[in-house]
């Protein structure tokens, strides 16, 4: 119809019509466009304040996983202590600290944003280079992986659950096991795994348990890997890089 009218109106030489049409559609392709960037704008907005929501539970989850990992080597280190004898405590309190040596903890990455831009071909979406190039590499990075495998593959919670019956593994479970808190509540991160407890168990019962390790002559040398590894662990996660960008990324923002 459009080209019709174009057509007559040259044919018929009334340029009037046809600048008329010619206008008519240039402000047609313009409203469209404007219409696009405003729709493109608008996802661009929606995305990034979801992706910087994704980070900062990014950030709760790395504090969480190190300050549950030092709880561990806390742990870890009072248990290698008792059993090079260079520390006495009750076989009650040496039993929950062997047993939380042995814990570790995992917490799924928060990259739903991510992942839906990568897999719609819209990462341009995001505008902020730096907020993209920081949520890319901590995304990718294997570091809370490694942690987790190590600790449950860990040869030291192979050999502590080998001593215990299961009957006081239960009840170390039950009563001195990871307390679970939810995203953002920094204020229980000291009190995940570190709290008083006791087992509610016959003494003689603890003690056959705690002579059960000690006499084990293959237990120090499986947590003194397990203790060097931690150390290991706690010191790169306060030292990691993406962590260390994804603060300073947020340092730059005055959104709460």
């Amino acid at each position: 119809m459009i080209l019709q009218r174009i057509a007559k109106g040259i044919k018929d030489q009334d340029w009037f019509v046809v600048m008329i049409v010619v206008v008519g559609i240039f402000i047609g392709l313009q409203v469209d466009d404007w219409n696009e960037k405003r729709l493109d704008d608008a996802k661009s907005e929606i995305f990034t304040s979801r992706l910087i929501a994704d980070l900062r539970e990014e950030v709760f989850i790395f504090s969480y996983v190190t300050a549950y990992n030092e709880d561990v080597l806390h742990n870890a280190v009072s248990t290698l202590r008792v059993l090079t004898n260079k520390s006495e405590i009750s076989n009650e309190e040496f039993l929950i600290n062997a047993y939380r040596a042995s814990q570790y903890t995992w917490w799924s990455k928060t990259q739903t944003t991510l992942e839906e831009l990568i897999s719609t071909g819209q990462l341009d979406l995001i505008k902020d280079s730096q907020l993209l190039s920081t949520a890319l590499a901590v995304y990718r990075s294997p570091q809370l992986e490694r942690i987790e495998n190590k600790g449950r593959n860990s040869p030291y919670r192979e050999r502590f659950r080998s001593l215990i019956p299961m009957d006081i593994h239960r009840s170390l479970r039950k009563h001195c096991g990871d307390i679970s808190i939810l995203l953002g509540e920094y204020e229980k991160l000291d009190k995940s795994l570190s709290f008083e407890c006791e087992l509610g168990l016959p003494q003689s019962t603890i003690d056959i348990a705690a002579n059960a390790l000690k006499g084990d002559p293959k237990l120090i040398s499986a947590l003194r890997q397990r203790v060097a590894t931690l150390d290991s662990q706690v010191m790169d996660l306060h030292e990691d890089s993406d962590l260390t960008a994804m603060l300073d990324y947020f340092k730059t923002r005055s959104d709460p």
